[in-house]
């Protein structure tokens, strides 16, 4: 009966309607005066929006229907829009009304629709509709067609939602619009939103926009969780040749999609589920292989949303290159001897100031702990071999328009050690190539761009690695143009546990 009456609208008509289909005998004892069960979970999301907004929200019957003029003017405030001088005239909107603004600015934002000048500012709002504004307004973005069947699958109410429907659904669920009290999956697309539904989905929204807490549900949501990758193996250790057979063991989340890339030499390489979360796949290596440590990324996929994981495998494939000193430039002129008392390279980015460098930018001495090295300068070339990598310095570029603005890496708080996973993030322009490095010890490895600008790559600590005081630098190209920055947090690595 609940529903019967919310689709009526008006609980008094609702009533009129059913008592007048059976004879009057006696007076009758009403029915509750509202759907007061029904929406009684939506106050603490009401409270909240007008605690934030100060609008009237939680002071006002939150079973009312919501209405499309005062929903207009939440998102007006919500969103901070204003009308500009182009607004067309609304007809059915009074102009002397207080929100005749507010209306105009939704409509000129493409939120809400006025077709002829018709706002219909009375008019109700089905769940499926405020969705689509909703999502409009927050600009959350069409997600892959996989990861929408995926979502509309958790909902058992779907199957009458139109094609042009389902891309707003999908994508107000995985931007956490969504919560459904009191059967989760039941989303109902055709229901007329009350004023409670409407401040939960503007409460939601705020939360996305990182302009509000978040609330715990009182009933758990359904989600579609990410996949993830718990372990990568990789065998043999030591020297392959041609012909030989690398095998990559990787576990995460059954019943995946799961392949790898070897370096640059192979892309894409399946992997079967040999028991639930375990995953194999195998490379042969070919005549023209050859690379020193090089990194195996492996990507799993599942309901249409993918990690990505990278492992530096200790490999030496094919034969071995022999490190050699660059011979020096006869045309280049002697740098000048730095102020006494300050070390080279002070000002360099790969020196933090607190040891000496050499000419190459690197500590002259290790940290303490570590083993004494000496450090051999590579031969500038380009290629991603370990020993033949690009020197800590780069030679000047031509003047790129390329921004990095952020870099980072986590953990930057301790030493890492093997099997420990080093993460790198960047934001900087988007549809870039993003690669990072720790200059010297590790060949460029592949980030991705997980939101618009937002690069972030992962890779996990092999065995017998030492790097003390490292630097991790951090590129992107776009269109023939390429820049880079280092972070300033040296990074440690130690093979001892």
């Amino acid at each position: 009966m609940k529903a019967w009456i919310r689709q009526c609208g008006q609980l008094g008509l609702c009533l009129s309607l059913w008592i007048g289909t059976v004879p009057v005998l006696a007076q009758q004892t009403p029915p509750p005066a509202s759907d007061e069960l029904d929406v009684r979970w939506t106050k603490p999301y009401a409270e909240a929006v007008q605690r934030q907004l100060g609008l009237s929200v939680a002071s006002q019957p939150l079973d009312d229907n919501m209405s499309r003029l005062e929903l207009a003017r939440w998102l007006a405030r919500a969103l901070d829009l204003r009308p500009t001088s182009k607004a067309a005239a609304l007809k059915d909107v009074p102009k002397n009304n207080p929100d005749y603004g507010n209306a105009q600015a939704v409509v000129q934002a493409g939120l809400m629709l006025a077709p002829g000048g018709q706002f219909k500012p009375k008019g109700d709002l089905t769940k499926l509709e405020a969705l689509a504004i909703f999502d409009r307004g927050i600009k959350v973005t069409a997600l892959p067609k996989p990861l929408t069947d995926s979502w509309l699958s958790l909902y058992t109410d779907t199957g009458s939602v139109p094609t042009a429907g389902r891309d707003f659904i999908a994508a107000a669920a995985q931007a956490g619009l969504i919560v459904n009290v009191p059967k989760p999956d039941v989303l109902g697309p055709d229901d007329v939103l009350t004023r409670g539904e409407t401040a939960v989905l503007l409460h939601q929204s705020l939360v996305y926009l990182k302009k509000i807490a978040s609330q715990t549900a009182p009933v758990a949501q359904l989600r579609i969780e990410k996949p993830t990758i718990t372990d990568i193996q990789i065998q043999p250790n030591g020297a392959v040749r041609a012909g030989d057979t690398v095998t990559v063991v990787a576990k995460g989340t059954p019943g995946s999609t799961v392949v790898f890339d070897f370096a640059g030499m192979a892309r894409d390489v399946p992997m079967a589920e040999t028991i639930p979360g375990t995953y194999q796949g195998t490379y042969r290596i070919g005549g023209q292989d050859s690379a020193t440590n090089p990194p195996v990324a492996v990507r799993l996929t599942r309901s249409g949303l993918n990690t990505r994981v990278q492992k530096i495998a200790k490999l030496q494939v094919g034969e071995q290159r022999v490190a050699q000193a660059p011979q020096p430039d006869p045309n280049d002129d002697e740098p000048a001897a730095p102020p006494q008392g300050q070390p080279a390279y002070r000002n360099s980015p790969y020196n933090d100031g607190s040891l000496g460098n050499d000419p190459y930018g690197r500590p002259s001495a290790p940290r303490s702990g570590y083993p004494t090295t000496t450090y051999v300068p590579p031969t500038p070339r380009s290629g991603n071999s370990l020993f033949n990598p690009v020197p800590p310095f780069d030679p000047a570029q031509r003047q790129s328009t390329l921004r990095i603005d952020q870099v980072s890496y986590d953990p930057a708080d301790r030493i890492l050690y093997a099997r420990d996973v080093l993460t790198v993030s960047m934001l900087g322009d988007p549809g870039g190539k993003a690669t990072f490095r720790i200059v010297g010890y590790t060949p460029p490895i592949l980030m991705q761009e997980i939101s618009a600008g937002v690069y972030e790559g992962k890779v996990q600590i092999g065995y017998k690695i030492n790097v003390p005081g490292g630097r991790i630098e951090v590129a992107l190209e776009r269109s023939k143009q390429r820049t880079s920055r280092v972070i300033q947090t040296p990074i440690n690595i130690s093979a001892n546990p």
